[in-house]
């Protein structure tokens, strides 16, 4: 009992201290056309035709230095990797919930949310300005590039798509799986 109830009061503080909506300092970025530089802060997720990008950028406000995420939607090259400073030009806007397909509306703000995400930038062009930096940011990425280089060695052994469920169910891979065998599921 003693271990759920402390289990439960890490979550409960975990959700009070992660930030709920975007600082005061990015709003007046939002609907306009900018050029951010950050740091790729998760691994990519590669898509079909796009990579989606978690950048971690930051600002003034005061004394204060704060920061935020943006998801940045951008082209698959250049291949960008954990750890690397990016600069990205595009269009910033705050997500919105949808309507699916079954007539329910999705919180994508909401689930955005969750990863510190209050900003997204759609058809980003993105180039990379430096390697990775610090001993924190060198580990995470290496771990990173072991991952992969698992998720390519699935990719080379297996074809497609079982390949990319293969590196979904092993490691965690979140490269598409196709429209066909989503439909199949």
């Amino acid at each position: 009992v003693a271990v759920v109830m402390l289990c439960v009061s890490f979550g409960m503080g975990r959700v009070m201290l992660a930030p709920s909506v975007l600082p005061d300092a990015f709003v007046p970025l939002i609907g306009t056309e900018a050029e951010i530089e950050g740091t790729v802060v998760a691994d990519p997720d590669i898509r079909e035709q796009t990579q989606r990008l978690t950048v971690r950028i930051d600002a003034n406000q005061g004394d204060t230095l704060i920061s935020t995420n943006v998801l940045v939607a951008a082209p698959l090259y250049p291949e960008v990797r954990y750890g690397e400073r990016v600069s990205a030009f595009g269009t910033l806007d705050a997500p919105e919930p949808f309507e699916t397909d079954g007539g329910r509306t999705f919180r994508y703000d909401r689930f955005l949310a969750k990863d510190g995400i209050f900003l997204i930038m759609e058809r980003g062009a993105i180039e990379i300005t430096s390697e990775r930096e610090g001993v924190v940011m060198h580990i995470r990425g290496a771990l990173s590039d072991f991952k992969f280089g698992g998720i390519d060695a699935l990719a080379a052994a297996l074809p497609e798509p079982q390949a990319s469920l293969a590196s979904g169910l092993v490691l965690g891979g979140k490269q598409g799986l196709g429209k066909e065998l989503l439909d199949d599921f």
